[in-house]
């Protein structure tokens, strides 16, 4: 994205799990008739001169899990279907397991790699700049505990 302010203004990140598939968050996408563009090989919203080299392409289709809640937040997953594959040649689906043992593997206290444009401080302002940092895969009882009389953790919480 750039500083025009005529320029589309990016919403949510996502996780391209197809070559024109995204992963996203409903709670990013429910309600809003006004999702045209999906943005993909983005490194720095604001400098069109970081090396990267982003590609927007049109949605065609956006697909809310049915039994999403917007005031509980579960089953907060969407998938976003796009006009077509990206052509630049860095842009590639995350890989998967899709053999045994990684298949059915819990992950829990392995520390996978996520990525994001939020804040990287309590209360502060999002970042232009895409962050990356690895974070403990968590077991649900524990945030069931944890989170006992903050939230709902259970199956529908990802």
């Amino acid at each position: 994205n750039s500083k025009n302010p005529n320029a589309p203004k990016w919403l949510c990140g996502g996780t391209l799990i197809t070559d024109r598939h995204i992963l996203t968050a409903a709670h990013c996408v429910h309600n809003r008739n006004d999702l045209y563009l999906a943005r993909v090989g983005e490194h720095d919203l604001y400098d069109d001169k970081d090396g990267a080299s982003p590609e927007d392409i049109p949605l065609i289709k956006t697909k809310i899990h049915e039994d999403y809640s917007s005031v509980q937040f579960t089953n907060d997953i969407a998938i976003l279907t796009m006009e077509r594959k990206p052509s630049n040649d860095s842009v590639w689906p995350v890989c998967l397991p899709h053999e045994e043992p990684y298949r059915s593997n819990n992950f829990v206290k392995y520390r996978p790699l996520v990525t994001g444009w939020g804040s990287i401080y309590f209360n502060g302002p999002s970042s232009s700049v895409l962050q990356v940092t690895s974070v403990p895969v968590v077991d649900n009882n524990n945030c069931k505990r944890v989170f006992a009389n903050k939230s709902v953790i259970d199956d529908r919480i990802i």
